[in-house]
């Protein structure tokens, strides 16, 4: 992730995950697991990771949480309960 648009993607018709940077260089990661906003959790860093430093930033979903981490460090969470499908 270097500017603001810098994407992690992964597409699919109803459901997916974007992990990029923000224009204000803070990190953000979405989840969606329908085609509707609704079933959508966004997560935001409060910290810019364009420091010109390198950044670990991760990601994860447990079935009850998405969390953001920075360098190791839970930066942001949100509850989010929604089902995951296969994608074929």
């Amino acid at each position: 992730m270097g500017t603001y648009g810098d994407t992690l993607l992964h597409p699919s018709p109803d459901q997916f995950w974007a992990l990029w940077l923000e224009a204000d260089g803070k990190a953000s990661f979405w989840l969606r697991t329908e085609d509707s906003i609704d079933n959508t959790a966004m997560v935001y860093s409060s910290t810019t990771v364009n420091d010109g430093k390198w950044h670990h930033i991760t990601a994860t979903y447990n079935g009850l949480t998405v969390s953001l981490y920075i360098d190791s460090v839970k930066v942001a969470e949100k509850s989010f309960s929604e089902a995951l499908t296969a994608v074929k």
